[in-house]
């Protein structure tokens, strides 16, 4: 339940804004039996609620239990952009709304733009034999266990990206709009040496 005090944080914000804007990376995926509440913006009023390049990150409403509950939320939904047809497609389904499809915010940025964000990275090239991981959500202990066992045995060091339990979580000094699979794909570019090095990741690049 929220507090007074949050509810007047959330007031406060709606107010100072015309518009909200909800997307990209799965953020309308289901994580066990949570459903996405927050996504669909519920704190505004309808008209103030957009998405660009939404993600469902399944094909199908996987629970029947949650179609109601989707098609609710989309319904009170402003604008809607998806990122994938599979997602409008579910949209479609629902609320017989014909959603507008765009890229992944990834690629409206070109490779200049990467190499301006990537210097802005406080983990730098490292000389030494290295295991990189990159988890979408928490790692489970068989993995966690394996890979620190593989490092001891081998003598690598363990980077690990969107790690929320590391102080580096969060790469860059200011305020920048990017998804965990974003900093991944500038890292790798940008970082990746000729030190032997082994990647870990349960995340499509």
């Amino acid at each position: 339940m929220q507090s007074t005090k949050d509810k007047k944080k959330i007031n406060a914000v709606d107010r100072a804004y015309h518009s909200f804007l909800v997307g990209s990376d799965q953020v309308w995926g289901l994580s066990g039996e949570s459903f996405p509440e927050v996504f669909f913006l519920p704190f505004t009023e309808k008209w103030k609620r957009n998405s660009f390049a939404a993600s469902f990150g399944f094909s199908t409403i996987p629970q029947k239990k949650m179609i109601h509950r989707y098609k609710e939320a989309l319904l009170a939904m402003n604008k809607i952009s998806v990122r994938e047809y599979e997602g409008a497609d579910i949209v479609k389904s629902l609320t017989n709304r014909l959603p507008f499809v765009h890229l992944d915010p990834t690629f409206l940025l070109n490779r200049n733009d990467w190499d301006d964000i990537a210097l802005q990275s406080t983990i730098h090239s490292h000389s030494k034999d290295y295991i990189l991981t990159y988890f979408l959500g928490c790692k489970s202990q068989v993995w966690s266990d394996g890979i620190n066992e593989l490092a001891l045995k081998d003598h690598l060091e363990i980077i690990n990206l969107n790690d929320v339990n590391q102080q580096n979580f969060f790469l860059f000094p200011r305020p920048i709009l990017l998804t965990c699979l974003d900093r991944l794909n500038m890292w790798l570019r940008t970082h990746f040496t000729e030190q032997r090095s082994l990647l870990f990741l349960n995340g499509v690049l």
